[in-house]
């Protein structure tokens, strides 16, 4: 990638409808991170201009920021999110869906389908409903981490 300087004011964004409303200005870079949370924190202390974060459910998390010069960016990551669908346990994303068993396998292979950030949707609901069941899929997940150091973290409990 080559960046040229440009002396009229162009920006590296553009509007659209198709987005997030009308007239939206639409970024042209994103960059998948881990750990989005640090990354917003320490481009704010930095002085960068940084959205709030916005979670986009089973499509992930993201911010938007923008350089001195105004161009704006988009940092993104993926979340896995766990459902609770009739009596089982569903782990879903963008690349994604299946049971708990089928997304630590892609983790452990680190295929298509992993990621770093496994939260729980509607937790207060799961504890009235199926505590058991929660705390068995929480304690996997667990195992799975002490087995595999590091591999996920898990949010919404």
């Amino acid at each position: 990638m080559m960046f040229i300087e440009e002396n009229e004011g162009a920006r590296m964004k553009y509007k659209t409808d198709a987005w997030a409303g009308p007239n939206f200005d639409m970024n042209v870079l994103s960059f998948q991170v881990e750990d989005i949370e640090r990354l917003h924190r320490d481009l704010i202390l930095s002085g960068v201009y940084a959205e709030d974060i916005r979670d986009n459910g089973g499509c992930g998390i993201e911010f938007y920021f923008a350089d001195p010069d105004g161009n704006k960016f988009c940092a993104w990551e993926m979340q896995t999110v766990v459902t609770r669908q009739q009596d089982r346990f569903m782990f879903g994303n963008c690349y994604f869906e299946g049971s708990a068993g089928a997304f630590l396998s892609k983790v452990a292979d680190q295929t298509r389908g992993a990621s770093k950030r496994v939260h729980f949707l509607d937790i207060q609901s799961w504890r009235k409903a199926d505590l058991e069941g929660l705390q068995e899929v929480i304690l996997m997940l667990q195992q799975f981490n002490a087995d595999h150091p590091n591999s996920i973290s898990i949010t919404g409990i």
